[in-house]
């Protein structure tokens, strides 16, 4: 479930992320189609422009009063058709009439207050290696170009002064030229009102992008070829607000979703999860109060919640396989699997009850200690009086019935407390059981032989453990000194 929840989260992420990207990378190609089109038609109109002035500079240098102006002088020439007010009519700034060799002349700057100046040297080393040595036609349809001058973008159209019928060359160049704002910033009616550059540019240098993000500003370049030149527009997205509100709207729905997804888990969470918890907490309570074992978690199916049932049910068996075999190992004796003095205490206290709440019930504690069981382990070695220890505990397990108890106290002392059974009864079994214990033990490539000597309490009521042990104890030790291998039955004398 957590898994999952996280899965949910991180995929909410990437998919605000990428939607993020998306819309963002959508908005970018919106600016970028948008700052092209602006460039395109802001070239556009400058070509338009540069083309209305080639056609009236075409149509000056092919009347005949230019012809004749060139061919042989006309003072009031110049004062008549280039005035303030024809220039701002034309578009232009300064005309400039321009020889095949170079020489320029006569030429004025006409937006000077009225009164007409002769163009900067600047001007007309321009015009001199734009025109310079070019052959002139007659029939010349002319040309635009763009000049740099000081660092400032300078228009031009020049044609070839010809008479009206355009048969005859004057041999000179009639050239409009039109300077761009200081700093390269083109007019504002040649730009539709958006602040363009006009930059210098190599003829064989390779276009870059046509458009960039530099910050928080885009930059839209187009190379105006043929022209060394290129349009150049500045400004920050149009779309940021647009943009940064479908990034909001986005933003908004998805953390929508993401809610919902929480509260859907959160109750998911609460039928799959706390629900279980609070019913593992109940079983675990439980476990600790039932005897006979603790209650098994339930599993229902395959996720993190099962995997902790299934494991804690594996590990409560562990600890029961551990518990029983420490319980095992508390009672009994590890040599002989027989009981130890733990559980034969345990078995008297239980006949003594037996006794005191029956008084027709009968019980005998049976104390078997082995004769001269020493000379085995100091002759033969521990390894051999280890065998003889389990075999007599097997032939006294084979002995006792199902009810008995049988344990080993320690050492050579084995006990035996056998249920429903009177002092004569024990005897007789006493008796078998020497005859049984007398058979000979194969060890190795030898038979080994050893007798044991028995003492018989009966269990009375008002008697403890420690007291039975005591007195059967006296009629062992009774039997040992008659001679060993022999049975003898407590009584009071026997304390004497």
């Amino acid at each position: 479930m957590l898994r999952q929840g996280l899965v949910l989260l991180v995929a909410s992420a990437l998919v605000l992320a990428i939607t993020s990207a998306v819309v963002g990378r959508g908005f970018s190609w919106i600016e970028r189609d948008r700052m092209q089109e602006l460039l395109n038609r802001s070239a556009a109109s400058l070509r338009s422009s540069a083309q209305a002035m080639l056609t009236s500079n075409k149509d000056y240098a092919g009347w005949d009063d230019s012809y004749r102006f060139v061919t042989q002088g006309d003072p009031a020439y110049l004062q008549t058709n280039f005035t303030s007010d024809s220039a701002t009519n034309l578009g232009v700034d300064w005309i400039a009439f321009v020889g095949i060799d170079g020489t320029v002349g006569p030429a004025m700057h006409m937006r000077t207050g009225g009164v007409p100046k002769p163009l900067p040297p600047s001007h007309e080393e321009a015009l001199q290696q734009l025109l310079a040595g070019r052959e002139i036609h007659a029939a010349d349809a002319g040309d635009t170009a763009l000049l740099w001058v000081s660092g400032v973008p300078v228009l031009v159209a020049y044609s070839a002064v010809t008479d009206s019928a355009h048969t005859r060359h004057a041999g000179r160049w009639l050239v409009f030229g039109r300077s761009l704002r200081a700093g390269g910033k083109v007019e504002p009616e040649w730009t539709m009102g958006m602040p363009f550059e006009i930059q210098p540019t190599a003829l064989d240098e390779p276009a870059g992008a046509p458009v960039e993000l530099e910050g928080a500003t885009m930059t839209g370049r187009l190379v105006l070829s043929p022209w060394p030149a290129s349009l150049v527009l500045r400004q920050p997205p149009a779309y940021t607000k647009q943009r940064d509100a479908v990034l909001m709207w986005l933003l908004a729905s998805m953390a929508g979703l993401v809610i919902l997804a929480i509260v859907g888990m959160a109750a998911l969470m609460r039928h799959k999860v706390l629900l279980r918890l609070e019913r593992f907490a109940a079983l675990a309570e439980e476990s600790s109060t039932v005897q006979g074992g603790a209650t098994r978690w339930p599993v229902t199916d395959d996720d993190e919640l099962d995997s902790l049932a299934r494991a804690l049910n594996a590990m409560m068996e562990r600890i029961e396989e551990q518990g029983a075999l420490l319980a095992h190992l508390a009672s009994h004796d590890p040599l002989t699997e027989l009981g130890n003095r733990r559980q034969l205490m345990e078995s008297l206290r239980l006949a003594i009850e037996l006794r005191s709440a029956q008084q027709e019930s009968t019980a005998c504690l049976v104390l078997v200690d082995l004769d001269q069981f020493k000379t085995i382990n100091d002759s033969m070695g521990h390894s051999a009086g280890d065998r003889v220890l389990e075999t007599v505990a097997e032939r006294i397990m084979e002995a006792i019935r199902p009810g008995d108890v049988a344990v080993r106290l320690g050492g050579d002392e084995f006990a035996i407390v056998l249920a429903d059974t009177t002092p004569e009864q024990a005897h007789h079994f006493c008796d078998r059981l020497l005859i049984r214990l007398a058979h000979s033990m194969p060890y190795e490539d030898r038979l080994l032989f050893t007798t044991v000597s028995i003492g018989i309490a009966w269990i009375d009521a008002g008697l403890n453990g420690h007291d039975l042990l005591r007195r059967a104890d006296r009629a062992m030790y009774r039997a040992k000194q008659l001679g060993r291998n022999r049975v003898v039955t407590y009584e009071a004398t026997v304390e004497g």
